[in-house]
């Protein structure tokens, strides 16, 4: 093994090690968050707050997602960017009738896009988010909260973590500076 074979998996050995420790950690706050200061009838609200424990989860979700999000939404945050197509539909801030039917439309097909590519990328999600979210729902489970464990994880992945990914897709390094939204 050369030197530079030798720092390339020493490299990868402490990034594994950084990973697996910001896990652990986070995934351990998350659910003494969860058991502890949260009742069965706000648990849908749990990743609407912003509390220590989902301001890490965001940031675990970032680590361990970026890659993801930018293979799976880059280019089509790309291709919205670049198309420039109005997608406003408050009738307030439209002009007319045909022209919000027609912004409409441009909002509906850049949904239609954005939900085929996350549908089509399920083989490359990220396997610590899948055993992340497959420990969620089994420690729910086992603590007689099974209903609560699809609520966690699509609220995660959607609220915390897809969805601002979209909206601000600078802040995920998506757009890597190239575009500017206003």
């Amino acid at each position: 093994m050369n030197r530079i074979q030798f720092f390339t998996w020493a490299l990868t050995l402490y990034h594994t090690a950084i990973r697996y420790f910001l896990y652990c950690t986070w995934f351990n706050m998350f659910l003494f968050f969860f058991f502890f200061f949260s009742s069965p009838d706000d648990s849908r609200l749990t990743f609407r707050g912003n509390s220590l424990a989902t301001k890490s989860m965001e940031a675990y979700l970032k680590l361990t997602g970026d890659r993801y999000l930018q293979d799976t939404l880059g280019e089509l945050v790309a291709t919205v960017l670049v198309a420039g197509h109005d997608c406003e539909v408050d009738p307030l801030k439209v002009s007319s009738v045909s022209a919000l039917h027609r912004q409409q439309q441009n909002l509906r097909a850049a949904v239609e896009m954005a939900w085929t590519k996350i549908l089509d990328s399920h083989s490359v999600f990220p396997p610590e988010l899948r055993e992340c979210f497959h420990m969620f729902r089994q420690r729910l489970e086992a603590a007689g909260r099974s209903e609560v464990g699809q609520h966690l994880i699509s609220a995660s992945l959607f609220l915390r973590f897809l969805c601002p990914a979209i909206l601000s897709p600078s802040l995920f390094n998506i757009t890597h500076g190239k575009f500017l939204l206003l």
